[in-house]
């Protein structure tokens, strides 16, 4: 391939900004909730990471393997949680695995390389799309789940299209739908309070400065192989800093 091709951000580079942005964010959250700059710096990790897990399943060979892997480390993340907390709240990576098994559903349906499927094999496999995004609304609507509804389909709406620029606009889409409901969800007192409320406590609208980001990425992966790092950074992260808030407190 030619340099030209490499222009860009790499999909590490992209994915440590997004890890800088997730870690700025829950050190906000667990260390210093009066600073709110930094959930506002917090807001682009969960769209960039969105997007990659998007790329994991285009690029992936098996769905399956793809999902446990997220799925269980969703699981083990979970469990300490629970314990701690003991608040039933499903976090990103149950999010992102109710994503996972959409796309998969979209994958079947639309490019799977079997030529041999027959029409009742699609027609099922629609609405096996559709039962699992019902499912996932009604879930989205009686257990906490983070980034709701629209935070299940954000990765999906990347995963619809094949061309950089569709994905992107479909993405983006989503992305502003996301926004704005959560701002909805603060009970804004008219318009003119929107800015006010984004400012002073709903951070989510910042999350669409990952949108450019994302447009600077150039496909290629970086040199290193990285993939199982982000794997353990989450939950080694995570540890750390809630660590660090027991001992201050």
């Amino acid at each position: 391939m030619s340099g030209t091709e490499y222009r860009g951000l790499s999909a590490n580079a992209v994915k440590i900004i997004a890890a800088i942005s997730m870690t700025v964010d829950h050190v906000g959250v667990l260390l210093f909730p009066k600073v709110y700059v930094l959930r506002i710096i917090g807001r682009l990790a969960m769209p960039l990471f969105a997007w990659f897990i998007a790329e994991g399943m285009i690029r992936t060979r098996s769905p399956l393997r793809y999902f446990l892997r997220v799925f269980t480390l969703a699981v083990v993340c979970q469990i300490p949680y629970l314990i701690v907390e003991g608040e039933f709240y499903l976090g990103i990576l149950f999010t992102f695995s109710c994503s996972i098994g959409i796309m998969a559903l979209v994958r079947f349906v639309f490019y799977s390389p079997d030529k041999e499927k027959t029409r009742e094999d699609r027609v099922l496999g629609v609405l096996g799309i559709a039962a699992a995004s019902a499912f996932a609304y009604f879930l989205c609507r009686y257990v906490k789940i983070d980034y709701g509804f629209f935070g299940i389909l954000l990765p999906v709406s990347a995963y619809l299209f094949r061309g950089k620029g569709a994905r992107m606009a479909s993405f983006a889409v989503c992305l502003l739908a996301l926004c704005v409901w959560a701002v909805i969800g603060e009970g804004p007192a008219s318009f003119a309070d929107i800015p006010r409320l984004v400012m002073t406590r709903e951070p989510e609208p910042f999350a669409l400065l990952a949108v450019p980001i994302i447009a600077l990425y150039s496909g290629y992966r970086g040199k290193l192989r990285m993939k199982y790092f982000f794997y353990i950074f989450y939950p080694a992260h995570m540890l750390i800093i809630y660590a660090i808030s027991l001992i201050l407190k």
